[in-house]
């Protein structure tokens, strides 16, 4: 979402308005319903808000109340109620002095709820400089994860003098392989004379190398770690490995790559030196640093230079954020939950769930996620609940008695284990058939049984899931243990694939390879089950697997 631009836009707007016959109350109550919202405190503003709206008498903050009444709701996904708030604010005041900020709002909304035609047309009513280039972001932001070139030529048609447009169209015009396209792509370069074709054309020359340098930052030596005693980072060894592996097996099928090792534990100023290392500046893919402090100073050195960064084993969306050249390996948290919803929603009927959720901010924040793209995707949400050992017995209860009629299925996220045995128990206890949907980490629950997670018919979102029965897997194995004398873990598979993956869009793309990432059909691993950066920088397909015939499978797998 464009939310930040959209609330700093706002403030910087309406904190300007002054009314000096204010009642010292209400004024008191309206700066307060302000800060909530800079606290991010959205359902308190929203009442605040909506009481001040109802004051009618000598209250000069009345309309502003019903705008930021109506932000509170958009930032809680409260989407229909947001727009209908706004909608009835500018037909009640006509003369509202910030109808920009309205419209600018609506349009937000539109596009989340993926209307473009119509968010374009509230975005055609924010005419003023102030506002300008907030809008030409937002319809950035949002037409650029538009998959369906049909649907931008389409705009294009409409807003025929719209650059903004016009430029992302042309991006995704270029990616295709029809005459027509690329026709259509030269003619709106040259129309709005952008450059755009000349400068990708320039940057697929001078990104082609004869090999390439991949730097790994890792912890190969933790610091404090005592002799004799267990390796902490035996992970990390096993990534590296995998990835050594890969980087040969490249080289033989003609992309030379070169793997530079660096020991990168948490300390900024240790990863400051090594990006302003003469050598460094040849680096083409950067793999880590895995800590938060150095991530900062790997992530300017990349965007600076283009250069791609991979996290191998974060799930934390906000280090990609803002940042064009990070990626995730893995899906983020958001990511995973939103795709199990999407999928739930296009398996199980009717489209309704329970979503439950554990004691942590976590499980909440997740529980909250899964509910609005439920509702995004059109999907109804039956309820919304804190699942606890006390009430436990209570909702499987009530799962089981609406499961025939109304409730399609039920996400549940905690990981605590007294709470994820007892509604399993009492799940099995009532036979319940409802799907459940949930995290991986119930895997390694030891007081439930799989043929248990097999009768209740639970899914499972699992990042990391591999099928160590398949050729692949086998084959590499027997290659890793003739070469190290050790079995690989995870790690090794995972930067093995990773390696292979990121490498071979070297060799194809060169170095300017984000474009085609991002603009490239979901793909299989080699072991691991698959990519998707499609309009995103991370990791877009979300492996889903359950027990079936008390093996582990995976029921989302990419087409061929």
């Amino acid at each position: 979402m464009m939310q930040k631009t959209l609330l700093t836009f706002c403030f910087l707007i309406l904190s300007f308005v002054a009314f000096s016959q204010a009642n010292k109350d209400l004024e008191r109550k309206y700066e307060s319903g302000k800060q909530l919202l800079k606290q991010e405190k959205y359902d308190l503003a929203r009442e605040i808000f909506s009481s001040l709206s109802k004051q009618t008498a000598d209250n000069p903050y009345i309309a502003y109340s019903h705008y930021y009444q109506a932000y509170a709701l958009f930032k809680t996904a409260k989407y229909d109620a947001a727009r209908l708030q706004l909608i009835q604010l500018l037909e009640k005041y006509p003369s509202f002095s910030d109808a920009e900020s309205a419209n600018y709002l609506l349009a937000n909304i539109a596009f989340e709820k993926g209307n473009e035609d119509a968010a374009l047309g509230y975005l055609e009513k924010c005419k003023s400089k102030q506002i300008r280039e907030d809008v030409q972001n937002l319809k950035s932001h949002y037409l650029a994860q538009e998959q369906e070139l049909n649907t931008l030529k389409n705009l294009q048609k409409k807003y025929p003098e719209d650059e903004v447009i016009a430029g992302v169209l042309i991006d995704k015009l270029l990616a295709s392989a029809r005459d027509e396209d690329a026709s259509l792509a030269k003619q709106l370069d040259t129309k709005f004379k952008l450059g755009r074709i000349k400068a990708m054309e320039e940057l697929k020359k001078i990104s082609k190398k004869a090999e390439y340098n991949i730097a790994v930052l890792f912890p190969f030596q933790p610091e404090g770690m005592e002799a004799g005693k267990p390796r902490n980072n035996q992970f990390v060894l096993d990534m590296y490995e995998g990835i050594r592996i890969a980087a040969d097996e490249l080289t033989t099928q003609g992309t030379k790559v070169n793997v530079f090792a660096y020991d990168i534990a948490n300390d900024g100023n240790k990863m400051l030196e090594t990006v302003n290392l003469p050598e460094f500046a040849g680096m083409d893919i950067l793999i880590g640093p895995l800590y938060g402090a150095t991530n900062k100073v790997a992530v300017a050195f990349a965007n600076q230079k283009s250069v791609g960064l991979i996290n191998p084993i974060s799930n934390n969306g906000q280090l990609i954020e803002n940042n064009p050249s990070a990626y995730l390996l893995k899906p983020s948290l958001e990511t995973q939950v939103q795709k199990a919803a999407e999928y739930a929603l296009n398996t199980f009927a009717p489209k309704s769930v329970m979503i439950l959720f554990g004691p942590t901010p976590k499980d909440s924040s997740l529980a909250v996620t899964y509910r609005k793209q439920i509702l995004d995707k059109g999907g109804k949400v039956n309820a919304i609940k804190k699942i606890t050992q006390v009430n436990v017995g209570d909702i499987a209860q009530a799962i089981t008695e609406t499961q025939e009629t109304s409730l399609g299925h039920v996400f549940i996220t905690t990981d605590n284990q007294n709470i994820v045995v007892n509604f399993t128990n009492a799940l099995e206890q009532r036979s319940s058939k409802v799907p459940v949907v949930t995290l991986s980490n119930w895997l390694e629950l030891k007081l439930i049984s799989f043929d248990q997670f097999e009768r209740r018919n639970i899914h499972f979102i699992y990042p990391e899931y591999i099928d160590y029965g398949s050729e692949t897997v086998k084959s590499f194995r027997k290659n890793y243990v003739s070469k190290k004398s050790i079995i690989p873990s995870i790690y090794s598979y995972q930067g093995y694939d990773m390696m292979l993956f990121f490498g071979r869009l070297l060799g194809e793309h060169g170095t300017f390879f984000h474009q085609a990432l991002h603009q490239q059909a979901p793909q299989k691993g080699v072991i691991l089950p698959g990519y998707n950066y499609t309009g995103a920088n991370d990791n877009q397909y979300v492996p889903l697997v359950k027990f079936q015939n008390a093996q582990l499978v995976l029921i989302n797998p990419i087409a061929e």
